[in-house]
């Protein structure tokens, strides 16, 4: 009887040993399958990433090479004006054979407390409910729905602000902006890509040919 008890409790033993081995397994499969696929989307800037009206949009080689040094990327430069209203694009490309989904975008110098005074407006083509920090200098729009993204495509969007506050930052300074994160959601599993420095948008305060050089 004893030795039918011990046999009992070994195979039960075994048993479990072989389920949480399975568990753990799928798991680790799991996760691999989210990361691969999540680590196959890249954000990046439209060819024409900023378009404004109120102002005018050129490069930061306007600003001359005594301002720019050398081996500095030329980014897109908006001539900073009060009310003026923007419109910057995006693409998020899917390289993976399967559909993920955007659940938010954060971007840098949108937030309540930024000091150029811009207010986003809208994340498009989906709707979004801007979540504001007390006092952050960056933004963040929550995708309500979610936006799918489809295996091996891409989703252009864009986001909509305005400048509708008094600025807190001094003639011929430079910001920059740029989409901080995308929030990408696989089988339960989430990972922040933003686009690099390289890609950013400056935007310029005051007259160039008045700017110390």
């Amino acid at each position: 009887m004893l030795k039918s008890v011990a046999r009992s409790e070994t195979v039960a033993r075994s048993i479990a040993a072989v389920v949480l081995g399975s568990v753990i397994l799928a798991v680790g499969i799991w996760q691999g399958l989210a990361a691969w696929a999540l680590g196959s989307v890249k954000v990046v800037h439209d060819a024409a990433p900023i378009s404004c009206t109120g102002t005018t949009v050129g490069t930061t080689a306007d600003l001359g090479p005594t301002v720019i040094d050398e081996g500095d990327f030329v980014l897109p430069m908006v001539r900073f004006q009060k009310a003026m209203e923007c419109a910057l694009t995006f693409h998020v490309v899917n390289g993976a054979p399967v559909d993920v989904a955007i659940e938010g975008v954060g971007l840098r110098l949108m937030g309540e407390d930024n000091p150029l005074g811009f207010t986003p407006r809208a994340v498009v083509p989906s709707s979004g409910t801007l979540v504001q920090e007390l006092g952050s200098i960056d933004g963040y729009f929550r995708i309500d729905q979610g936006l799918a993204v489809l295996a091996g495509g891409h989703t252009r969007m864009g986001v909509v602000f305005v400048q509708d506050r008094e600025p807190r930052y001094m003639d011929c300074a430079r910001l920059e902006l740029r989409v901080e994160t995308v929030r990408l959601e696989f089988l339960g599993v989430r990972r922040d890509v933003g686009v690099g420095d390289q890609d950013a948008i400056a935007f310029h305060r005051g007259d160039p040919a008045t700017c110390p050089r």
